[in-house]
């Protein structure tokens, strides 16, 4: 059976448009489920004080997972900001992200490298930061904060790396 070439310039858009309808309908799952947590550990800071914030980043693969590190709680040298990132964060609701540098990480020559530290399925890693480690735009002030935070070198497998963002958390500097 031959279709008519009139037919086919019909057919095909028909057929796109079908296709189309079907991948718009489809709402995927949660795909990974490993999940990053920014707990800080007061609603409200004084100004000179730190900004201690502790990341729970929690495994809900089958298997475990590995995440590489120097430090899990805040050191001289900045050890425990491996891996670990403050991906935007904006003060009194301003659209303009204040994020300008990272703390540097000087690691001791007495320090080989960085250890791998497994998490079991179902269970949670703690990550301690000080946020006023971080140099945002005007230093930091008084006001309400709104910050996303990023784990990265988390490793699933022997092919896959994975990085991680947390939901947006809001302390206050007063």
């Amino acid at each position: 059976m031959r279709i008519p070439l009139a037919a086919l310039k019909w057919m095909i858009p028909v057929v796109c448009v079908a296709g189309a309808g079907a991948a718009l309908a489809y709402v995927p799952k949660r795909q990974i489920a490993v999940t990053l947590k920014a707990l800080p550990k007061a609603e409200s800071y004084g100004l000179e004080a730190r900004l201690p914030v502790t990341l729970l980043l929690t495994n809900g693969l089958s298997g475990e997972i590995g995440f590489e590190r120097f430090a899990a709680k805040p050191n001289s040298w900045n050890g425990e900001t491996y891996g670990c990132s403050v991906v935007e964060i904006y003060r009194d609701g301003r659209p303009t992200n204040l994020y300008l540098a990272r703390p540097r990480l000087t690691v001791p020559l007495t320090v080989s490298g960085p250890a791998l530290k497994y998490v079991k399925p179902g269970e949670s890693l703690e990550i301690e930061l000080d946020v006023r480690k971080w140099r945002i735009r005007d230093g930091w002030r008084r006001g309400t904060y709104r910050a996303v935070f990023r784990v990265d070198r988390i490793i699933a497998d022997e092919y896959v790396r994975l990085s991680v963002l947390s939901e947006p958390v809001t302390f206050e500097v007063r």
